[in-house]
């Protein structure tokens, strides 16, 4: 299969392009807190982020049918490199090629930073076994929750049995105990 490799180009229709690639997997993932998005939202998302375009990458047949994207973002001291997302029917070589060439991109440009493969579902094995084939190992575990914004106005309309108020000096006694006793702090 020919394939052709390129980097994301803004307003080129390569938002619309990740949208559906990305929704397309998500379908066939169980059980994710991921929720579908929209080529706007990507839009708005790498405008915010000025992302270099060699971080977002792209797959596509001989036919101009997308098949993967992969994008890289930097964080800090870190890259964070994504999982190659694909149509169900794309090569494993060509995901394997997208991973390789950002891999080797985002390693000369940022050789000082720490290389992180993150957000990867508790419910899809693909990822995980793509992520430890890569030398990758499990340094920390995140649970995700998710909402529609949609379906909410306004905060309160969660109903909840705490309350919020701003802290007086009278607070800072419990306010050191929960901070001494909590080691992440």
């Amino acid at each position: 299969m020919q394939v052709e490799y390129k980097f994301y180009e803004p307003n080129k229709g390569w938002e619309e392009i990740q949208a559906n690639l990305y929704n397309n997997v998500l379908e066939r993932m169980p059980y994710s807190v991921f929720h579908p998005v929209n080529a706007e939202r990507i839009k708005e998302r790498f405008n915010y982020e000025k992302k270099d375009p060699q971080m977002i990458r792209y797959a596509i047949s001989e036919s101009g049918e997308p098949l993967a994207y992969i994008q890289a973002s930097l964080s800090g001291n870190q890259v964070w490199i994504g999982y190659p997302w694909g149509v169900e029917k794309c090569p494993p070589e060509v995901q394997e090629k997208l991973f390789s060439d950002l891999f080797t991109y985002v390693k000369e440009k940022y050789p000082d930073k720490e290389l992180v493969m993150g957000y990867i579902s508790k419910s899809w094995q693909a990822m995980h076994d793509f992520a430890k084939k890569h030398g990758f190992e499990i340094s920390d575990i995140a649970d995700f929750y998710g909402i529609e914004l949609d379906a909410v106005s306004k905060p309160s309309d969660f109903s909840s049995p705490y309350s919020c108020r701003i802290a007086t000096v009278e607070d800072v006694p419990i306010l050191l105990e929960i901070s001494e006793a909590d080691p992440t702090l």
